[in-house]
């Protein structure tokens, strides 16, 4: 049986997404166990924990001895040495990935853009097809449906030329903006799918006060 190791960290957002990752593993016949050292490995602003017991997705915490086990074949299977030896293929059927914030991308059937430019690039083509001046010669109605269309070939070729996968996150924290909320609407004639991850509104002053208080500047409320 093959296994896999997740490591959790983060708020519950996140967490969630890890834990997911490590459901979906798991019904995918992998023997997986979880690692939540990075809660006292990270040094931040605000300490994190476990959210949700792990008993609840019927998973468990990872032992001694296999983390001992998962960091020694890390380290092997980071050594250059290894790696120009005749050991590189046996290393080469193993994945090691200890800390990563492309989550989503491990699993097979997602496709995910941390820092795409898709959003400012189509507020940009949006708005000049809602300038009236450039089109003043033209039938407006029928700009309007030609906008839609090419505003839509737009989307999807940029996407298409990344990936081939159907389920896509493009985690630009620009689309909450209302404006682009609207854009979406106005293209597609339907509301956006939008993800968000909420924080406690204590665990955000929290960070505020430490970044306040690093920088000698006076908090005042």
């Amino acid at each position: 049986m093959k296994k896999a190791t997740v490591f959790i960290k983060g708020g519950f957002g996140n967490q969630l997404f890890q834990l997911c990752l490590a459901n979906y593993l798991k019904e995918s016949g992998f023997k997986v166990k979880i690692n939540t050292d990075l809660f006292k490995e990270l040094k931040l602003d605000t300490p994190r924990e476990l959210v949700l017991p792990l008993n609840n997705f019927n998973l468990k915490e990872q032992n001694l001895l296999s983390k001992v086990k998962f960091n020694y074949f890390l380290k092997l299977n980071s050594s250059n040495t290894i790696n120009k030896s005749v050991l590189k293929g046996f290393f080469s059927s193993y994945k090691f990935t200890k800390d990563t914030e492309d989550i989503l991308n491990q699993n097979k059937n997602l496709f995910s853009l941390s820092h795409s430019p898709m959003c400012e690039m189509l507020w940009r083509q949006y708005n000049l097809w809602n300038d009236d001046h450039e089109f003043a010669k033209y039938d407006l109605s029928k700009v309007k449906d030609l906008k839609s269309k090419y505003l839509k070939e737009f989307i999807f070729n940029f996407y298409k030329n990344l990936t081939d996968k159907k389920i896509l996150f493009d985690t630009k924290l620009s689309w909450s903006n209302i404006n682009n909320i609207k854009m979406y609407r106005d293209i597609f004639n339907d509301k956006p799918k939008i993800i968000a991850c909420v924080r406690n509104v204590e665990d955000i002053m929290a960070s505020y006060y430490l970044h306040f208080d690093k920088q000698d500047r006076f908090w005042d409320l």
